[in-house]
């Protein structure tokens, strides 16, 4: 199985090519995100409200505002990393889908050509890796769906560290305020 983005010089595409077993015969498999319609990622958008909701404390501060103490700063920070950290959440620890759920996703629909039917695709962020991972599936007589094989690939992306930074920041107002209370 292997995962490509598409020339950069080139319109954004992103192709799959795997192997896939017909009968006795395995038979390369490529197939692509239609590139008129994204690919969904819900967890970025639920980081993204998380960050929307930080940047949004930030800036009810006016300009001109001068904090009065190092508490006032804390609160602030408090808020920041609260936000982050549930953002970051949304990253680090995906949402668990069922095979069903990743069968009919709309995301699913946008590949060309559809992948077979005892086939699906998913695509999710963990830590700081995008992971792919392709299941093979097989409908039981019961009429369940069962995952027969699963496999994935990973690669690592860079993302911004802003909660660590913020909690140095708020560390280091916290250690200036001891000495404020000290004096």
């Amino acid at each position: 199985m292997t995962m490509c983005r598409g020339d950069t010089n080139a319109s954004p595409e992103a192709t799959s090519t795997f192997k896939h077993k017909q009968a006795k015969d395995h038979h390369n498999f490529k197939t692509t995100i239609n590139p008129e319609v994204s690919w969904k990622l819900q967890q970025i958008q639920d980081a993204g409200n998380y960050l929307v909701k930080a940047m949004f404390s930030l800036n009810q501060i006016d300009k001109d505002h001068v904090f009065h103490s190092a508490k006032e700063v804390c609160l602030l920070l408090d808020e920041l990393i609260s936000s982050l950290n549930q953002g970051r959440s949304c990253l680090a620890y995906p949402k668990r889908k069922s095979i069903e759920d990743i069968i009919y996703s709309r995301n699913m629909q946008i590949l060309v050509p559809p992948v077979p039917n005892d086939t699906a695709l998913s695509f999710y962020i963990h830590s700081s890796k995008l992971i792919m991972s392709l299941y093979s599936i097989n409908m039981s007589s019961q009429g369940r769906t069962e995952i027969t094989s699963r496999q994935q690939i990973e690669c690592t992306v860079q993302w911004a560290h802003a909660l660590q930074q913020c909690q140095q920041l708020k560390d280091k107002i916290s250690i200036l305020k001891q000495y404020e209370e000290v004096s």
